[in-house]
């Protein structure tokens, strides 16, 4: 997952203060990242419109 907050992070301990500054539900989420063959992926992902 990534939040806001973590684009302006430099590091994995920046990440992680970041990430448990807040609550789970307080956090607003941005993106994500998947891991997987590209065909199941894009399978997945058909359809979905991505946000700049």
């Amino acid at each position: 997952m990534y939040t806001r907050p973590l684009f302006a992070t430099k590091n994995e301990e920046g990440n992680v203060a970041e990430i448990s500054r807040l609550p789970d539900e307080e956090h607003e989420l941005v993106g994500i990242i998947l891991y997987r063959e590209n065909k199941p992926v894009d399978k997945a992902l058909k359809g979905l419109k991505f946000h700049p």
